[in-house]
């Protein structure tokens, strides 16, 4: 997005450009990576202009309750993906696939989408990715952990989700 720039970790390329048009369209439409934009915290985005710092202002009036479409419809389709209901099952790390029954990492992105969803519903606010993890990490749950009811908690969100 033109006017903001969050800071990724160095080992992943998350380049991605979009026209104010299209970004606002995903925003309006409530695209969970877009939202993930708009909360970042200031100290940890590389460069805010004018124009940035006028759309993160705007932030009140693009949360809606339509964001419970795709946050609910990223998580399903995560789920899906993850058991193997949906297309084919996209490991994406084979050695925690073996070690724990299945992909954790891919599991924990589901959780984050879950539980970011449901914050944005209820408080209009989104955590940064670390402050989930930690309150993940307070329920015991890890990418080193393999969750023992994945199925219960996805339906749990969602049940949230539709509340």
């Amino acid at each position: 997005m033109g006017g903001m720039t969050p800071v990724a970790p160095p080992e992943i390329s998350t380049s991605q450009i979009y026209s104010l048009r299209k970004w606002t369209r995903l925003a309006l439409k409530g695209n969970p990576t877009i939202m993930l934009l708009l909360f970042t915290p200031e100290e940890q985005l590389v460069y805010c202009d004018e124009l940035g710092a006028e759309l993160r202002a705007l932030t009140p009036s693009i949360i809606s309750r339509r964001v419970q479409g795709p946050f609910l419809g990223y998580l399903q389709a995560q789920k899906q993906r993850l058991t193997g209901e949906r297309g084919q099952k996209r490991i994406h790390c084979p050695e925690l696939e073996e070690m724990y029954g299945f992909d954790t990492k891919c599991a924990m992105h589901m959780l984050r989408l879950g539980f970011q969803g449901v914050e944005l519903l209820t408080t209009g606010r989104l955590s940064c990715r670390l402050a989930i993890r930690r309150e993940l990490a307070v329920l015991g749950v890890t990418e080193s952990v393999a969750y023992p009811d994945l199925d219960g908690l996805a339906r749990d969100l969602r049940d949230r989700f539709l509340a």
